[in-house]
């Protein structure tokens, strides 16, 4: 069994609000490299809502860095990735220490407030971590 860091990540309700993304229409021209018009173009695409910046990293085995974002919202909201676990992935069958760390990621609000729904249950932390290596 090798060693290794699992980032698990954030939790499903916290990936979706901070990847959340707008319809925006683009309309513009194409040319020819040499400058010259070819058509006009409209066209509907998604953009990410958020603005996403690194705002710090955390280390995990042998001294590999993993950056911490801070996502900023169009109302000012403000919401920044901590690591709210790091438990040992286990060996289902024998229940022993295996691989490494599984790094569970949350959020908290612009004045450090953890944002409930960003938490990771206990049951859900126990389970993945239970999971990564599954008795063979």
């Amino acid at each position: 069994m090798s060693l290794g860091d699992q980032l698990v990540g954030l939790n499903s309700w916290a990936s979706q609000l901070a990847r959340q993304t707008t319809t925006v229409i683009e309309t513009g021209q194409r040319n020819t490299p040499e400058g010259k018009f070819l058509e006009h173009f409209e066209r509907q695409v998604q953009i990410p809502v958020t603005t996403v910046e690194k705002c710090g990293s955390f280390q995990g085995m042998f001294e590999i860095e993993y950056p911490l974002n801070r996502y900023t919202f169009p109302d000012g909201r403000v919401f920044q990735e901590f690591v709210q676990a790091a438990p040992w992935s286990l060996d289902d069958a024998v229940l022993e220490r295996v691989g490494g760390h599984c790094f569970f990621l949350a959020l908290k609000d612009s004045e450090g407030k953890e944002s409930p729904e960003s938490l990771w249950s206990n049951e859900d932390i126990k389970s993945t971590t239970l999971n990564f290596y599954p008795a063979v």
